[in-house]
Formats: structure tokens, C-alpha cells, sequence
């Protein structure tokens, strides 16, 4: 079997695997180190060389939209100024209309009962005068016949 002799002491066997996992797991926390430490330096380094952007021309037009925004709202609440006094008037007007409707609806009515009543009188008339034609023609007729009847019994007549 090997065997190993440091600094007065021996290792053998399992004694020798258990100092080399040690050197091994020792080599690569080292390794592991550097590595970290080298991260972190350049890191650092990338930190230190590190300019924030200029954001200006945002801010800049951050501010433009703000003004934009403020005139917009100013336009707004004027033409819902304007709106409100707009549809106020048109209901005055609509009321106006409506008053005028009524008005004319009213008249209307009224000049029907009366051509209504007018000419019921006519007809009234008309019948008053039919009857009384109606009676003359009776009386013309019974009087034409009378008459007729009257030159046909005529001895002369024959």
C-alpha cells in the first residue's frame, strides 16, 4: 500500500484519500474565491465608471404634456360651459315651441267646432229650405193638376 510521510507523520490508505478530498475541496473554495472576489472587483469597477443617463429632454417633455394637459382641461371646462348655456337656451327654445304647439293646437280645435257649428246651420238652412221648396212643389203640383183636372172636366174641351 502507499504511504505518505509529511512533516513527520504517515498517511496511509484511507488516511491519504481523506488529505487529498481536504486539499481538493480546500483547492476549489480557493478557486471559488478568486472567482467571487474578481466578480466584485469588476464589478465595482462598472459601478464606479457609471453615469446615470441625462433624462432632461424627459423632464422637458414631461412638462410640455403637463402645460398640453392643463390648456386641454382649461378648453374642456369651457366648452362645458359653453354646452350647459347651450342646452339651457335650446330648452328655452324648445319651451317657446311647445307653448306656440299648444297655442296653435288650441285654434285649431276651436276654428273646427266652429266651421263645425257653421255648417250645421247651413244644413239646418238647407233643410228648412228644402222642406219649404218641397212643400211648394207639393202645393204647385197639386195645384197644376187641379187645374189640369179642372180644363179636362171642361165640356168646352171636347
Amino acid at each position: 500500500m502507499a504511504e505518505f510521510e509529511f512533516a513527520g507523520m504517515t498517511f496511509k490508505g484511507g488516511k491519504m484519500f481523506i488529505v487529498l478530498t481536504a486539499l481538493s475541496t480546500l483547492g476549489g473554495v480557493a478557486w471559488g474565491a478568486f472567482e467571487f472576489y474578481n466578480d466584485y472587483r469588476n464589478m465595482k469597477a462598472q459601478i464606479e465608471e457609471y453615469v446615470a443617463p441625462d433624462l432632461s429632454h424627459i423632464e422637458q417633455q414631461l412638462a410640455v404634456q403637463q402645460e398640453t394637459m392643463e390648456s386641454l382641461t382649461v378648453l374642456v371646462e369651457s366648452l362645458d360651459t359653453k354646452l350647459d348655456e347651450t342646452k339651457d337656451g335650446l330648452n328655452q327654445e324648445m319651451d317657446k315651441v311647445e307653448t306656440i304647439a299648444r297655442r296653435v293646437d288650441d285654434k285649431t280645435a276651436e276654428t273646427q267646432r266652429e266651421v263645425r257649428d257653421d255648417v250645421y246651420a247651413m244644413e239646418q238652412k238647407v233643410n228648412e229650405r228644402m222642406r219649404t221648396l218641397d212643400q211648394d212643389v207639393r202645393e204647385l203640383r197639386k195645384d197644376l193638376e187641379n187645374k189640369i183636372q179642372t180644363i179636362l172636366d171642361n165640356p168646352l174641351n171636347n
